[in-house]
C-alpha cells in the first residue's frame, strides 16, 4: 500500500526553509547590533577620557585640542547612526521572519 502524500508537502519544506534563512538573518542582525552598540560605548569611553584643557595655551595647543574633540564627538555621532542603522535592518529581519512564521 502506497504512503499518504501531502499534496503540497513540497511548498511547505519550501517555507520551513525560508523560516530557518529569516531566523539566521535575524541572529546576525542582532549580532550586529551588539557589535555597533559595543562600539559606541566604546567611543563615547574614548570622548569621555580625553583631557579636559587645563591653563593657558598656545593657538596651536588650543586648535589641536579642538580639532580632536571635534573628531572624537563626529565618531561619536557616526557610531550612533550605525547602532540605529542596525536596530532598523534588525527591526526589517525580525518583520520579515514573522512573516515567513506565518507562511509556514
Amino acid at each position: 500500500m502506497k504512503r499518504y502524500r501531502f499534496a503540497l508537502e513540497g511548498v511547505l519544506r519550501v517555507r520551513r526553509i525560508e523560516q530557518d534563512h529569516a531566523r539566521l538573518a535575524v541572529a546576525d542582525a542582532m549580532r550586529q547590533v551588539a557589535a555597533a552598540s559595543a562600539a559606541l560605548d566604546e567611543r563615547l569611553d574614548h570622548y569621555d577620557d580625553l583631557p579636559a584643557a587645563a591653563g593657558a595655551q598656545t593657538v596651536g595647543q588650543f586648535m589641536a585640542d579642538r580639532l580632536r574633540r571635534d573628531l572624537a564627538a563626529a565618531s561619536v555621532v557616526q557610531a550612533g547612526v550605525a547602532r540605529l542603522v542596525a536596530v532598523a535592518v534588525e527591526d526589517e529581519r525580525r518583520t520579515f521572519l514573522h512573516e515567513a512564521h506565518t507562511r509556514v
